[in-house]
């Protein structure tokens, strides 16, 4: 069967009208993810095909202008990178530009509080939903801090933090296709 990536989607196939289980990820650098999980295993790259691997790694960095991969830096156009956050059939897409320049951004979507922070890699991101509405997360130190509450910003630690939530980073145009009732943040 051929599955959407955006939804888990069969469309095509035996499987037609099944959708998968999402699978809580993160969305985060090497550095970031051994800080987290520090114990972790790395895949390295088959050496036979090592000239067939990208060394620049433009797309992950958002510097490539090829047609496929490449992404627009202006904020909301069709290949700008946006965060999309789903909670209780609300989407909410978050521009790139704007996180990284804010580093912190404090919202709701639907009816729950969030909080979404960029690291100081300027490439890993977290969501979390906000434990009161009242609440403001600022940035201090890449540390979450509240009136009540201080974490990390990857939640890592023994840092008490509130529940992660799923968000993904994607081409506007892509968050747009599978989520057209979506707001722009």
């Amino acid at each position: 069967s051929w599955w959407r990536q955006a939804n888990g989607e069969a469309v095509a196939g035996t499987r037609t009208g099944y959708t998968l289980t999402e699978v809580s990820s993160l969305q985060v650098t090497l550095a970031e993810w051994l800080a987290l999980h520090p114990t972790s295993l790395v895949m390295q790259g088959d050496p036979d095909f090592v000239k067939e691997y990208a060394k620049d790694y433009a797309f992950e960095k958002g510097t490539s202008r090829k047609s496929l991969t490449g992404t627009d830096t202006t904020s909301w156009g069709e290949k700008s990178w946006v965060v999309g956050i789903l909670m209780d059939s609300h989407a909410v897409a978050f521009d790139w530009n704007r996180l990284k320049r804010e580093r912190v951004i404090n919202a709701v979507v639907g009816r729950v509080p969030i909080v979404l922070a960029l690291a100081a890699d300027t490439a890993s991101y977290y969501a979390y939903i906000r434990p009161d509405s009242m609440l403001t997360f600022t940035l201090r130190n890449d540390t979450l801090v509240s009136e009540r509450f201080s974490f990390p910003v990857n939640g890592g630690g023994d840092a008490l933090r509130p529940p992660r939530i799923p968000a993904s980073q994607e081409f506007w145009h892509s968050w747009r296709t599978f989520q057209p009732a979506t707001a722009r943040y």
